[in-house]
Parts: C-alpha cells; sequence; structure tokens
C-alpha cells in the first residue's frame, strides 16, 4: 500500500507537497489545484514500469495518460530542470521508501530520464547507470542480488524489485468513461486479460470471458447474490447501486460480434440497449467489474464516480468502493460529490463494512495549489472544516432566505 507521496518541481507543485495515505483515499477541492496532478505521478510511474520493466525511462504518453512533453510536467517557475515523486510504501508490513528524480531527455521531448533512485536511502543510480534500463526488473528475479561477477550491476537486489513492482498492479478508470455500445468485436480466443480499459471499452469482452468463471473473493461479494462468479456479482451490485438492473452479454451467431443489453429491473424481459437505458448505467458498469476483478494488493484509481448518477446511486456506489477498500484494494477517488464524502463518512461510523476512520484519507485543494488533510475523528466529525469543502449549499440557501424576505 502507498503510504505517502511528496512530489518536488511536478507540474503545479514547486515546493514539495506532501501525502498521507490510507485504505481509501479521496480528493477533492477547486477545480485546476492539483488533484490530477497528484495521481498522475503515481499513473506515470505505473505506465513506465508495466511498460519497460523498469523506472529507467518515464513514459510521459502511455496506458494510463498523456502528458504531452516535459516542459509539461515541469513547473513552469523551477529554475531547476528535473522533478521528483518520493514514494513511501508498506508491503506485507515491512516499509520501503522509494525515491525517484526525473530530468528531460535531450533527444525525445516524450520521455524523461531517471537521474536518481534510492531506496531505503540505499543510491541505486549508479548502478543504473552502468547498464540498460530495460533489464532493471527481468521477470526471472532469482538472478537479483547473486554474487556471480558475470551479472551485470545494474540488476537490482529482489528486495529492491519488490517495492518498484507494486506499480505494476494498478487499474484506471477516467472520468471520460464511454457509454458501452450494443457491438463490439470480441477479443482473440487466447485472450485472458482482465484490462477493463481506462475508460471502460473493453468492459463487455472481459464479461463475455471471464464473466461465468472467474470466482470474485467472497469479502468483495454482494451477500443478496450467492452465485460468486464476477457477472453475477457485477449484476448484483449493479443492482444495488441502480435500484434494479440486469446484463445480457452474448456471442452473436457467425460473427465476430459481442452484444450487450441492460435492463432497469431485475427480470430478463426488459433488456434494452445500453443507449436507450441512461448513462448511469453505463457509467457504473466499468467501475463495478474493475473493482470485482482486482486482486489483493492492487491499486485503483477513479475519477468522479458521481457523474451522472443521482445522490442515492452515488452513496450506494461509494458502499460498494469502500467494501472493495475493505478487501485489500488501495483506492483512490477523485471526486466534486459531497454524496461519496458524505457516504464515507458514514460507512466509517457503521460495522458492516470493515472500514474505520483511521483508514479514510481526505484532501482538500485549496486555490493556492496547497492540499489540505482533513481530520475525521472517530465520530466521522472533521475538526478542521476548510472553507469552499461543500459548503455552497449552505450559502445558497443562506442567500435564498435572505432575498426571499426581502420580498
Amino acid at each position: 500500500m502507498i503510504t505517502k507521496l511528496t512530489l518536488e518541481r511536478f507540474k503545479c507543485f514547486k515546493k514539495p507537497e506532501e501525502f498521507s495515505f490510507s485504505k481509501i483515499n479521496i480528493l477533492t477541492g477547486m477545480n485546476g489545484r492539483g488533484k490530477s496532478t497528484a495521481l498522475q505521478s503515481l499513473l506515470l510511474l505505473s505506465q513506465s514500469i508495466r511498460k519497460n520493466n523498469s523506472p529507467y525511462t518515464l513514459l510521459i504518453n502511455g496506458e494510463w495518460v498523456e502528458l504531452g512533453s516535459f516542459n509539461d510536467l515541469l513547473n513552469s517557475d523551477s529554475k531547476i530542470r528535473n522533478f521528483s515523486f518520493n514514494v513511501e510504501l508498506d508491503i506485507d508490513v515491512k516499509e520501503y521508501t522509494l525515491s525517484f528524480e526525473y530530468a528531460e531527455n535531450k533527444e525525445n521531448d516524450r520521455i524523461a530520464d531517471l537521474t536518481g533512485l534510492k531506496i531505503n536511502l540505499n543510491d541505486y543510480f549508479e548502478e543504473l547507470s552502468s547498464g540498460p534500463g530495460g533489464d532493471l526488473l527481468a521477470e526471472n528475479e532469482e538472478n537479483y542480488g547473486s554474487n556471480d561477477e558475470n551479472v551485470p550491476k545494474s540488476f537490482l537486489t529482489t528486495e529492491a524489485v519488490k517495492p518498484i513492482n507494486i506499480f505494476k498492479n494498478f487499474q484506471y478508470i477516467s472520468a471520460d468513461r464511454s457509454v458501452p455500445k450494443e457491438f463490439v468485436k470480441k477479443w482473440d480466443d487466447s485472450t485472458e486479460s482482465l484490462k477493463i480499459g481506462t475508460r471502460g471499452e473493453n468492459v463487455i469482452n472481459v464479461l463475455a470471458y471471464h464473466g461465468k468463471k472467474l470466482s470474485i473473493e467472497p469479502e468483495r461479494c454482494n451477500k443478496a447474490e450467492k452465485d460468486e462468479t464476477l457477472l453475477k456479482q457485477t449484476i448484483a451490485w449493479l443492482s444495488f447501486v441502480m435500484e434494479g438492473a440486469n446484463i445480457k452479454v452474448e456471442e452473436i451467431e457467425s460473427s465476430s460480434f459481442l452484444s450487450l443489453l441492460l435492463g432497469a429491473g431485475n427480470d430478463n424481459i426488459h433488456l434494452y440497449k445500453p443507449s436507450n437505458i441512461g448513462f448511469g448505467y453505463g457509467y457504473v458498469l466499468p467501475l463495478i467489474v474493475t473493482g470485482l476483478a482486482a486482486k489483493k494488493g492492487d491499486t485503483i484509481i477513479v475519477e468522479n464516480p458521481e457523474a451522472h448518477l443521482h445522490p442515492g446511486a452515488q452513496s450506494r456506489l461509494t458502499q460498494f468502493l469502500a467494501t472493495v477498500a475493505s478487501s485489500g484494494i488501495q483506492l483512490f477517488i477523485e471526486t466534486h460529490s459531497e454524496h461519496v464524502v458524505n457516504a464515507i463518512r458514514l460507512i466509517a461510523l457503521k460495522q458492516d463494512i470493515n472500514l474505520s476512520n483511521k483508514d479514510v484519507s481526505i484532501y482538500f485543494f485549496t486555490n493556492n495549489f496547497h492540499a489540505e488533510k482533513l481530520e475525521m475523528n472517530i465520530n466521522s466529525q472533521i475538526s478542521n472544516w476548510p472553507e469552499g469543502f461543500f459548503d455552497q449549499q449552505e450559502k445558497d440557501l443562506s442567500q435564498i432566505l435572505k432575498l426571499g424576505l426581502l420580498k
């Protein structure tokens, strides 16, 4: 689990900005003040390590995010031409500190070069720079730390590889989700991927290929459904969030396409094309499938889960996400919804989901590009409630009352 993140000279954060994280983390606040930036730092590391099997080259445009060029990542007021990510981890009750420093690549501004790496204060950069970056995290880990003088010095020790590999286990669902199509081209028979896609574009194929054979861990199952397969649990949770739902995924005979039908009820008769059932169902579907299919130890980043949902559905979706987080998945949520925040506060008070106030971190991003951590006590009360933190309703109601009395 990622327990702390410090960013310096990265985008809007010129001076070191520090975040302490828990099982479930909520980032909220003003638009354009750094919420996405904080999450992008983690996504950049993830897409680079997943692609290159090492942190040696930072891919500015990749699987998760496309952010342009090096100058787009460097703080515009910084005179120093590098930025740094400091990440603290807790893996199997062992703590790690990873410090990454990146500078511009003189030949390609679409990547950044690793110029410093420390793991638990041990400086690995000299070893890294002496050998090929692509071999740093070879799949065969038994060679790491070998005393054989023929083993390149650029290989990291097993103990160093373990914390870096945590960035391979990421899932990301962006705010720009796509409504499921009625027909999609089916994957090859050899496909076994559980990648939902950042926009949820693969959700139909995942349900078609894994829906009836992938068993979900009991802690994440909706108890109203005895069948623990991915498809049945997806239907159960979607029905819970939307107060009634059904899904039908079929292969179209003699074709290379799959079809999807959705229903607002629990029967198999009233099923419709996704375009005729409302955006809310399509926007929630990839979140549920991602949460159910994730493995313990994974990290899930979700943007605006509340999109196209009424307040009650937002609250129930948050209950699902909290269930996922309580089962060994670390969750990051970027949101503008007070219903999501209040649902988490309520869940922390209840006993039905194993989450307490200590398992929740809430950050409010202010006008001056600072992230203030809100202190939530055992009674789910926030002691340092900042100006602008979900107080617009009170301000508007006050104005309505004041102006109404003048008439």
